[in-house]
């Protein structure tokens, strides 16, 4: 595949949201979307879920488009294409009047999910750690997922307290994502 890893694994969590929103909202799913599932779904990101236009535009629905061509070897109808588009003007008319901020992910959230995922996923302690460190620093998942040991900078010991002062060289920005 021409993807990068991270893109892949963007594929499947924007996959996941719209399996799970078309088995809630009883449309077809994936691959047979439907021009009214896309749209509805492009709606729902920005209208209820309040997903940033920025965001809708340029991670749900290109990975929607891509991860349907990798699937069946073609493009989504014109049909398709016009009503992510539409869907999207539309946020862009309606979203940009009301002005909506995410709420700062608390610890008590973290704690909620930490207990949530499985004991028996071998990756809880990792998946643990991203958790406390992203909710500690205001880190995206693809910041903490590129995070290597080599990254830590310097440990200093104060009292009973240990800090550890890491790199961050994946940004959601940085062209350079793996």
């Amino acid at each position: 595949t021409p993807y990068a890893s991270a893109t892949l694994k963007k594929h499947d969590w924007v996959l996941n949201l719209y399996r799970g929103f078309c088995t809630s909202f009883d449309l077809p799913s994936w691959p047979s979307c439907s021009p009214t599932s896309l749209s509805k779904f492009v709606r729902f990101l920005g209208e209820q879920a309040h997903y940033a236009i920025g965001s809708i535009e340029s991670v749900f629905i290109p990975s929607l488009k891509r991860a349907y061509f990798l699937e069946t070897r073609s493009s989504l109808s014109t049909h398709c294409y016009a009503a992510l588009a539409d869907a999207l003007h539309l946020l862009k008319i309606n979203v940009a009047q009301a002005s909506f901020e995410k709420e700062p992910l608390l610890f008590a959230d973290v704690k909620r999910i930490i207990e949530f995922t499985s004991d028996q996923l071998y990756s809880q302690p990792l998946e643990a750690t991203l958790w406390l460190f992203a909710v500690s620093t205001g880190a995206r998942s693809i910041t903490c997922e590129h995070i290597n040991l080599g990254d830590i900078v310097s440990v200093h010991h104060i009292g009973t307290a240990t800090f550890v002062k890491i790199r961050l060289r994946v940004t959601k920005d940085n062209p350079h994502d793996d």
